[in-house]
């Protein structure tokens, strides 16, 4: 469904992403781990559109997307969700989730998902009204997370939603990723906590300087050595 091939990142003189190959098939649930810096979100901005490649090509349903501006790759559903989440503070909880949906020309499917997300984040309905810089942290992220479902991704790129997160949010929000997944959603999730990430996704890649120095199954990289002792404390 989406996939990087040779994919080099440059910021001027420096090289954050060297020859990055993955493949993301239609429902699935990858994770993209690796310690801060390592170039994680260098590529999903990348697929965002938000930063140019310099090599490689990005490849969503068999064409070719890189070059494309943003809001051209999200109206074909490629969506992010951002670190540190981004929401607007001064708007309201549901004028924040109808921001999600400013691509959606349906009034029906923009009702369905706004009733879809409030029943997965029960705490957005109840606090419809208020405005997102009134909410906890945990809360925020649920707003983004809901935000970006509005759109009706085909493929949801959530860039370190545990950060910042208390053990028992994070469990939380695990749930509903693993949720959203079952019912078909396609997810690259970068995280630096790799035990989260890999115990939700069935394929991970990890990057060390920018480049894919391990891929496999999640169960595969759980057992692996040096996965164990960089990434899980083991």
């Amino acid at each position: 469904m989406l996939e990087l091939k040779s994919v080099s990142i440059n910021y001027g003189a420096v090289k954050a992403v060297h020859s990055a190959s993955l493949v993301i098939n239609r429902g699935e649930l990858v994770a993209l781990l690796g310690a801060n810096g390592a170039g994680k979100t260098s590529i999903i901005n990348s697929i965002s559109g938000a930063i140019p490649i310099s090599a490689g090509e990005i490849v969503f349903l068999n064409e070719r997307i890189n070059g494309l501006s943003p809001d051209r790759i999200a109206s074909r559903g490629i969506i992010q969700v951002p670190e540190g989440r981004r929401i607007f503070p001064f708007l309201t909880v549901g004028e924040n989730l109808m921001v999600g949906a400013y691509l959606q020309k349906d009034k029906k499917t923009t009702q369905k998902n706004l009733e879809r997300v409030t029943n997965l984040f029960p705490i957005l309905k109840e606090k419809f009204k208020q405005k997102g810089s009134e909410l906890s942290g945990g809360q925020q992220q649920m707003l983004a997370f809901g935000r970006a479902l509005m759109a009706n991704p085909m493929v949801l790129m959530m860039d370190e939603p545990s950060l910042g997160l208390s053990p028992l949010l994070t469990q939380e929000l695990g749930k509903q990723i693993r949720e959203i997944n079952r019912e078909g959603m396609t997810i690259l999730l970068v995280e630096q906590n790799a035990r989260m990430g890999l115990t939700l996704s069935t394929k991970g890649y990890v990057l060390v300087n920018g480049q894919v120095a391990i891929s496999g199954s999640s169960a595969e990289l759980l057992n692996d050595d040096l996965v164990k002792e960089a990434y899980l404390g083991m």
